[in-house]
């Protein structure tokens, strides 16, 4: 199937739950209910597309875009190993918030609770260890 008969039928599959949604007796569960309409509406999809492959189903011999480079490959790995010296660097309250809040993208309020810490103490350690990894990254470029 390509990408728009797949969103077609995504749609439809959207559709047919918001129609039937009212008519559910929950005889079954949710899950199997919603499994069944899903079912349905891919048997459907590829009746009407018929059994032959189309051009766009036939695989590729190789990938437009095989993935990164090796330069990018040993940029990561180089970023990568600097993240993991100045996450050694740290004491463990600062190192805690940074991975929660820098590398795992929590919203500060959900750090302070994860942390069981004041909500300004958790945004004082982020602006703090902020401040640290920007004074790591001038020194290691050279500034």
């Amino acid at each position: 199937m390509r990408d728009a008969e797949l969103d077609d039928a995504a749609q439809d599959v959207f559709v047919t739950v918001h129609r039937r949604l009212a008519t559910f007796r929950a005889e079954s569960t949710i899950r199997t209910w919603l499994f069944g309409i899903v079912r349905n509406v891919a048997f459907k999809h590829r009746r009407r597309l018929g059994r032959k492959p189309t051009s766009a189903e036939q695989p590729q011999a190789e990938p437009l875009h095989p993935g990164p480079s090796p330069l990018e490959r040993a940029q990561d790995n180089e970023a990568g190993a600097f993240v993991l010296t100045f996450l050694a660097q740290l004491n463990d309250k600062k190192r805690e918030v940074f991975v929660l809040a820098v590398l795992e993208e929590m919203n500060i309020p959900d750090v302070a609770a994860a942390l069981s810490i004041p909500l300004n103490t958790a945004y004082t350690r982020l602006r703090s260890v902020r401040s640290d990894f920007q004074e790591a990254l001038a020194r290691r470029s050279g500034r």
